[in-house]
């Protein structure tokens, strides 16, 4: 192939498709909503839910822990303070290797972080692991908004994903309220 012939290929290869920006594919269909396009939303936003699942359970984790009243608001605080305060670094190391890598690393963090909490025996412990639980999050955000700007080419269709996108936060918010109200009256 002459450079001639590469570059009027290169021309025709959309910039904002999902499967090529991932995969190196050319070929592949761009510009269509699926599910497997919206993967960062569905994986993502129960993260904000179970934050407020955890805010709505504080009491009763703090009796079980036997956590002290000046340290029981670090079980949220953690959190937050850890996935706001990473967002920028684990941006830029989505730019830097890749924005799925990124989104899967924060996923499977989160996983194996969860599975440690539950078997946290102390308050310094549970306390501990939610700060590293907000890695997960701080890591699969700016990787996840990536994808999306990736996926879909400026229009109607952008605007629904960061649209879905932006709605997960509030109703992850107001499903997790009502998830941790039920699960700390139940689960004790």
């Amino acid at each position: 192939m002459t450079g001639r012939d590469q570059s009027s290929e290169e021309e025709r290869t959309p910039i904002y498709c999902y499967r090529s920006c991932l995969y190196r594919n050319p070929d592949a269909q761009c510009g269509s909503i699926n599910v497997y396009h919206l993967s960062p939303l569905t994986c993502f936003r129960p993260q904000i839910g179970s934050n407020f699942a955890v805010s709505m359970a504080n009491p009763s984790i703090a009796r079980e822990l036997q956590i002290p009243s000046d340290k029981v608001p670090w079980l949220v605080s953690a959190y937050t303070l850890s996935s706001g305060c990473l967002l920028l670094l684990f941006g830029r190391l989505a730019d830097l290797y890749g924005r799925k890598l990124v989104w899967l690393f924060g996923a499977t963090w989160i996983v194996a972080i969860s599975i440690g909490c539950s078997f946290a025996k102390t308050g310094t412990q549970i306390i501990i692991l939610r700060a590293m639980h907000g890695i997960g999050t701080a890591s699969m955000v700016p990787a996840a908004v990536g994808i999306l700007a990736h996926a879909f080419p400026p229009g109607r269709s952008r605007n629904i994903a960061f649209s879905t996108f932006s709605a997960g936060a509030p109703l992850g918010g107001a499903v997790g309220m009502v998830f941790g109200g039920v699960m700390a009256q139940y689960a004790t």
